[in-house]
């Protein structure tokens, strides 16, 4: 997400173009009168002690804690804004100027380290002032960020939290703008027990034309905050031994969330007179440092929090020039969004206004395809066309006496040689020769293109091909192809952990659902693994994952001594000569003939199978109910057990 980052004169990292958000899989939204939000969940890594953030007992150092976040959640916020334009009517249309992005944090808001401040109590604001460009005003505010984390916490929490935009400093400037969470329209904070982190983005839609716009005060400057409304556990009690009242006093770490600083080097911040901190009126006692109100970390002494405050802002100039911004292509088949003129600039083409690399796309690149008739006058006759690697493709036919190759995106018929170009020629046998294209067509190789190497190119790669249920085989590369499987590399051979295991829908003896490998899932009490493919979606939303209202993932279990148990699939294979019958089976199916599954009046038992089983299988077609799942993978009734039936049709009783 971040830019390349450089320092200005006034004092701010500002990055380059982010298109901010990216990457990140959205869980929740909701929308109501052009407010919309959205909240994520993501996991965090470990986390060490550090010292201490905010000064009670007086002349206590902060209270930080130092926590690595491998990737914070994303909690996205679209706003419209209170007030109207500062210019009535005046409102914005086409695509904005690029945005300067703009941050006093050296962390990665993608993931790193972040320093949690942990004394910081309700009501407090953690804030950064910009200066800007003069000619820059009016700015527009389009996107403000700030990470929020826990550390280790035993439960989930929940933080209520505002965002406030000031002209000028916080301390005296004009309040221009303040949103707050209500979990109706802007969401809460919410994290699951653990070590995580969020990321509040806060962004208002360029197209409304309500936006937040920010005058000039005389200062060159403008101010954006976020407070913290309301904690998860708040302390109930005084401390200091009673002298300094419940809501002035450090919340416990384990179950609450706090704003975060970078880790500076050294000890201390590298912009004290930007960053800003909201002490609670009413918790000064003796000696205490942070009276309330605002103050710069440069005032606060050794008191003050040990970083910069990781707060991003992306803004726009008012009045910048309208600039088309989407997809741009290049001739090695790669795209990035970016502006038209950084497209041209760069020797890309520009898709168009609004297009995106992940929806639109690029056209195949071409390249320079050779190809020449096996007959005379043979190679000295090949040709070469700029093509794209499909159309090149269909001019290789051997049968028809035509060979071709691709020289890969973005390479040119001029200074190409065709039929005297080297590169590694294979055979069908595997063995690899360095021939010219032209003699590789003629000895009928299939040539892998210019200034490949016999020497380091493998013609069929031999290795490890993990198969979608977690099962490894060594395979060839084509091989692997056809199975269905994901190659994993030449001589990267099976071994166990390799290869990922399938997830299915876990269903929960408390009636919940997570998805989990099967491994995990039968390992917890009262667990039922559903299988390969299926998962916790509710889609009929009457609070059951679907999956674990269909047969549960049991069954019979035929014992050697013909006794039967009704358990799970991975339990009875562990019993010697044991044989599962199948989800949702019961002991009378414990038979020789598991495909006798009906008779003339349906589900049941006649000692043939024939057109009734064969009906009553059809009629269970992609279920798991009633029996008809006879066959491994015992998911769904599909082929395999079509197959099977078919493999014991008689119309003479079963054995």
């Amino acid at each position: 997400m971040n830019g390349h980052v450089s320092t200005l004169s006034s004092n701010v990292r500002r990055s380059g173009i982010a298109r901010l958000g990216a990457g990140f899989s959205l869980i929740a939204l909701a929308a109501l009168a052009g407010v919309s939000a959205t909240s994520q969940q993501s996991s965090a890594q470990s986390a060490k002690a550090l010292k201490s953030e905010r000064q009670i007992p007086p002349l206590q150092e902060p209270i930080e804690i130092a926590t690595d976040i491998q990737q914070p959640t994303l909690l996205h916020a679209d706003i419209t804004p209170l007030g109207a334009l500062q210019t009535p009517g005046a409102a914005r249309g086409g695509a904005a100027c690029p945005p300067p992005v703009v941050t006093y944090s050296s962390a990665d808001f993608g993931g790193g380290t972040f320093v949690l401040q942990a004394g910081f109590v309700e009501g407090e604001m953690a804030g950064i002032s910009i200066v800007a460009d003069p000619a820059e005003f009016p700015i527009i505010v389009r996107t403000t960020e700030m990470i929020l984390a826990q550390q280790n916490a035993t439960v989930t929490t929940t933080t209520h939290w505002s965002i406030l935009v000031w002209e000028g400093t916080p301390d005296t400037g004009n309040l221009v703008a303040t949103f707050s969470s209500d979990d109706v329209i802007l969401p809460h904070a919410v994290m699951p027990p653990g070590t995580n982190g969020l990321n509040i983005q806060v962004t208002v839609d360029p197209t409304d034309p309500d936006q937040i716009v920010v005058q000039n005060n005389g200062s060159d400057t403008f101010s954006v905050a976020y407070r913290i409304d309301q904690h998860n556990n708040p302390p109930t009690a005084p401390c200091n031994f009673g002298l300094t009242q419940a809501a002035c006093c450090p919340p416990p770490t384990n179950s609450n969330a706090f704003p975060t600083t970078d880790t500076p080097v050294p000890n201390n911040p590298n912009f004290p007179t930007q960053n800003w901190l909201y002490c609670l009126p009413g918790c000064t006692p003796a000696g205490f440092v942070c009276p309330g109100g605002w103050h710069r970390f440069s005032n606060l002494g050794a008191f003050r929090p040990s970083g910069d405050w990781n707060i991003r802002v992306t803004y726009e100039p008012f009045d910048c020039p309208d600039e088309p911004f989407g997809a741009c292509c290049f001739s090695n088949g790669t795209c990035t969004d970016d502006f038209l003129i950084n497209c041209n600039n760069q020797g890309g083409s520009f898709q168009g206004d609004g297009t995106d690399c992940n929806v639109e796309g690029c056209p195949d690149p071409v390249g320079a395809c050779c190809f020449f008739p096996q007959d005379p006058p043979g190679p000295a006759g090949a040709t070469c066309a700029l093509e794209t690697e499909a159309e090149c493709a269909t001019r290789n036919d051997p049968g028809s006496g035509m060979f071709s190759v691709w020289s890969g995106p973005g390479v040119q018929c001029v200074g190409t040689s065709c039929p005297d170009s080297l590169g590694a020629c294979c055979f069908s046998d595997n063995n690899c020769v360095t021939l010219s294209f032209g003699n590789c067509g003629v000895a009928g190789g299939n040539f892998q293109g210019i200034d490949t190497d016999c020497n380091t190119f493998v013609c069929n790669p031999f290795g490890a091909c993990c198969m979608p249920d977690g099962s490894c085989t060594d395979e060839f590369e084509t091989d692997c192809a056809t199975l269905g499987g994901t190659f994993q590399g030449h001589e990267v051979f099976c071994e166990p952990g390799l290869c990922p295991q399938p997830v299915g829908a876990c269903c929960l003896a408390n009636g919940n659902c997570i998805n989990e490998i099967e491994a995990n899932c039968i390992a917890i009490p009262g667990a039922t693994w559903q299988g390969m493919g299926t998962d916790c979606g509710d889609a009929d939303m009457n609070g059951t994952a679907d999956d674990c209202e269909k047969n549960p993932a049991v069954g019979a279990c035929c014992l050697e001594s013909g006794s039967c148990i009704i358990d799970s699939q991975p339990n009875c294979e562990g019993i010697p000569n044991a044989t599962y019958a199948g989800h949702g089976t019961t002991c009378d199916d414990c038979t020789t003939c598991p495909a006798d599954i009906a008779d003339s009046n349906g589900p049941g038992q006649d000692g043939l199978v024939n057109v009734f089983d064969l009906l009553e299988l059809l009629s269970n077609w992609n279920t798991n109910g009633n029996g008809a799942d006879i066959a491994a993978p015992f998911d769904n009734v599909d082929v395999f057990d079509l197959l099977d039936l078919l493999g014991f049709w008689s119309p003479t009783p079963c054995p």
